[in-house]
């Protein structure tokens, strides 16, 4: 007895493998797992014969298995114009698109002209292997194509008549698939063809494949850079330098073997080379300094110039370099950034990684930041990566641009963490690529040693500027320095919009805020900063935030510790006009006031005048009413209520009346009385 087995029909493994293709992404990207699906295809898989899909089904089956968020991050980044860019590379093999080819194909367009679309034959009439159609701007794809095939850094394979290229971008190698019969655009008025010429069809297909992942399948291109561009299609990083500040030592180090080297001109005039345009470096000639250059548009022969020369024609220099020549080890960190981050224009409202050497030798590293591919990107949307400086807030080394990424190179010592701080323009998805030569050399998220308190500036509060009697009337915040051990505290205060801005500190006896000990007048543009400031042990302090031109904002009030933070710091909003006590009330009044109180009261009074001199001599007097029992006095000579208010301190009162009493003033007087327990307060005529 024998048994016949059937193989599937190619409609059914193509079925198969669309199948897997959804079980998968529902996996890393829905966060759904359908095990009931999972199982019923296995057999199927296992009977088609298929190599290609049983070892996609085997590799997917042992990955879901240990994935982690880095994984799953890779997956849910895969979407970009609706479509999806898995993370894959030529050693996983697919036979099946990820995305519907056929209409892709409908979405071909060159802005807003006329076009057909046409079967395209290698174009065997050039000289030159790849040469740019001036129609299209994607002149740095010419110059990173021509670049990467001299290289041999073009990864792709044809498999099922799909051409599948690996590109590099949203943080990872992703598969792009268009089919190898695509047809390609050609203008309706004269009938020219819109493809870079090549008598290699493949060079015309990554151009599509580029243009569908840069701009949605549109050959109207705003244009790019080399730079980027190389980073796309080899994953070699990219840096980007002003030609005026690159010596030729930088040349000599960078080498040739490992190296991609293009130019780019800006608009200015009176050069001999195109403007705004991207050039190749065909070769350099380190012996005699001589540079051959090579114009993406051909039709020219190659140009070449002496270092000088260069300088003064070629604005940008690109540079790719390949990243496993010069570090064994490579990994990543990817993160979710959102512009609510930016409501202020300071690091210490950024998020933060740390770059950790846990050997006990100097380690060379590099790191890259990658913005991902956004479908509407922002005009000059800039990228910045800075290092948070050791002491203070402002003295800060940091680097950023709106190329959609930033690099830097970091030596660090034995057992050294170096901590770093990212801001991004607008609202995206970032990779931090970490390249080094250890495993103990590691990237990690990490929390900031500051502490910060939001508050704002209103009607209420914003009239009250330095040397003003109802000073204490700007916000207030009471820190408190817990310990054993004296501290130093920078301080940094920053308001959302454009204000000039203050903050004083002052010891929390000083109620009437008239020997500020952070001696800080002056008014600064949105930030006012002060670094190192000693607070004693166990005390408090009053930290009083004011504005000038009544300006409305939110602020925000920062400090920290440059060297260890202090544990249980604390910094809270006081209301220093009334002692920071729970009943507060405000009375006018010309000589006394009785105050009755039916608890074991705590009592704070707070007197000013409003624009009204008081330049003679001031006797306040409290007492107890039935027995005349003084429970403060004061006398002062020639003193100004109108710029120093004078506090009666805390203190604390039986169940009685008592009788508050002012010589001296022949106007009003204004006092704040902040009461622990409800206080009945009368004005004597």
């Amino acid at each position: 007895m024998s048994s016949d087995v059937v193989c599937p029909s190619q409609s059914s493994i193509r079925r198969l493998w669309n199948e897997l293709y959804d079980i998968c992404w529902s996996f890393y990207v829905k966060n759904a797992w359908n095990s009931h699906a999972f199982k019923s295809i296995v057999g199927e898989i296992q009977l088609s014969k298929d190599k290609e899909l049983i070892r996609f089904l085997i590799w997917f089956n042992d990955a879901r298995k240990t994935s982690n968020f880095n994984d799953k991050f890779q997956w849910i980044t895969s979407f970009l114009y609706g479509r999806r860019y898995p993370p894959f590379d030529c050693a996983m093999p697919m036979k099946e698109p990820w995305n519907d080819l056929k209409k892709l194909e409908s979405i071909i367009k060159y802005g807003e002209e006329p076009i057909n679309l046409i079967e395209l034959t290698p174009h065997n009439q050039t000289e030159d292997e790849i040469v740019q159609n001036i129609k299209v701007n994607d002149c740095s794809l010419i110059c990173s194509l021509i670049n990467a095939r001299k290289q041999n850094q073009i990864k792709s394979y044809t498999i099922s008549d799909n051409f599948n290229v690996i590109f590099h971008f949203n943080g990872t190698t992703r598969l792009v698939t268009v089919s190898q019969d695509s047809r390609f655009p050609s203008c309706v008025n004269d009938g020219s063809a819109l493809t870079l010429l090549s008598p290699n069809i493949e060079n015309m297909l990554v151009e599509l494949a580029y243009l569908e992942v840069k701009n949605n399948r549109d050959y109207a291109f705003e244009g790019s850079n080399t730079a980027t561009d190389t980073y796309l299609l080899t994953g070699w990083i990219p840096e980007i330098f002003d030609i005026k500040d690159v010596s030729l030592g930088q040349i000599f180090q960078f080498g040739q073997d490992h190296t991609m080297f293009a130019l780019g001109t800006d608009s200015a005039t009176g050069k001999e080379v195109t403007e705004n345009h991207d050039f190749v470096v065909a070769s350099i000639d380190l012996e005699k300094n001589l540079f051959t250059v090579l114009n993406p548009h051909g039709g020219e022969s190659s140009a070449t110039y002496s270092w000088e020369t260069l300088k003064k024609e070629f604005k940008w220099l690109y540079v790719n370099w390949d990243p496993s020549s010069k570090y064994s080890l490579h990994s990543k960190l990817h993160d979710r950034y959102s512009k609510m981050l930016n409501a202020y224009p300071t690091w210490t409202q950024k998020p933060l990684i740390c770059i950790t050497n846990d050997t006990d030798s100097v380690q060379n590293c590099h790191l890259y930041l990658e913005r991902h591919i956004l479908e509407n990107e922002p005009e000059g949307s800039n990228l910045t990566l800075g290092e948070v400086p050791k002491i203070g807030f402002t003295a800060v080394t940091a680097g950023g641009n709106n190329s959609g990424f930033c690099n830097m190179k970091l030596r660090l010592k034995p057992r050294e963490v170096r901590t770093l701080f990212y801001h991004s323009d607008c609202s995206c998805n970032l990779t931090f690529h970490l390249l080094s030569n250890s495993e103990l050399v590691t990237i990690s998220k990490c929390k900031s040693n500051i502490t910060t308190v939001e508050s704002s500036w209103n009607v209420t509060n914003n009239k009250w500027p330095i040397g003003v009697s109802e000073y204490h009337k700007s916000p207030v915040f009471k820190l408190q320095i817990p310990g054993s051990e004296d501290v130093y505290l920078d301080l940094e205060l920053v308001s959302q919009y454009s204000a000039q801005v203050n903050f004083q500190v002052f010891e929390s006896d000083d109620y009437a805020l008239k020997r500020p000990i952070s001696k800080n007048p002056t008014y600064s543009t949105q930030i006012c900063a002060i670094n190192g400031i000693r607070l004693l042990q166990g005390r408090a302090y009053f930290i009083v935030c004011s504005v000038m031109n009544h300006v409305i904002s939110p602020f925000i009030l920062t400090l920290r510790c440059p060297f260890e933070q202090p544990h249980n710091i604390s910094l809270t909003p006081y209301s220093i006009g009334f002692g920071g006590l729970r009943y507060n009330e405000v009375v006018m009044f010309k000589r006394r006031i009785t105050i009755s109180v039916s608890d074991f009261t705590r009592l704070f009074g707070l007197l000013y005048t409003k624009g009204v001199k008081t330049n003679g001599q001031i006797v306040l007097r409290l007492f107890e009413k039935e027995t005349g029992e003084a429970f403060f006095e004061q006398t002062l000579t020639y003193y100004d209520l109108s710029t120093n208010p004078l506090a009666i301190p805390h203190m604390e009162l039986r169940p009685a009346s008592y009788v508050l009493d002012l010589l001296g003033t022949e106007s009003g007087v204004t006092c704040n009385l902040g009461t622990s327990h409800r206080a009945v307060v009368n004005v004597d005529p």
